[in-house]
């Protein structure tokens, strides 16, 4: 009866953070066609084709609507857990994390260099780690 019930928390683990994942890849996808005016394709960069002013208004848009955004975030959302912390047992606010991994991802879209490597882990909807608190 655990096994079972183990392997449904898994496998409902699992399809959270496919959706997850999917979620910040759809999000960073948006953020390409806005700004550069298509996505990124196999075999050419980003930037290929694209007016120069085009891409410096776009990004320096997202920048300035982002740094208001994370203002915002610190100023009024509860503070945001490392992961760092994390690993030490530290619970990270849901929705303040989510925000910020999402802002994370739009940056990324636009060029920005922010995030790469922490928004989808530091997102509780794609880490079954977080997710899983109180299923146990």
């Amino acid at each position: 009866m655990a096994a079972t019930r183990h392997g449904a928390i898994v496998a409902t683990l699992g399809v959270l953070t496919g959706l997850g994942s999917a979620g910040l890849t759809w999000i960073l996808h948006a953020v390409e066609e806005l700004v550069y005016g298509h996505g990124e394709q196999p075999g050419a960069v980003l930037t290929d084709g694209v007016d120069p002013w085009r891409m410096s208004i776009g990004v320096a848009v997202v920048a300035a609507v982002l740094a208001l955004a994370w203002w915002a975030l610190r100023r009024w959302g509860r503070p945001l857990v490392g992961v760092k912390g994390m690993v030490r047992g530290t619970t990270p606010p849901t929705v303040s994390t989510v925000i910020n991994a999402v802002l994370q991802m739009i940056g990324v879209g636009s060029g920005l260099p922010v995030g790469r490597e922490v928004a989808p882990p530091n997102s509780p909807p794609c880490s079954p780690c977080v997710s899983a608190r109180g299923w146990a």
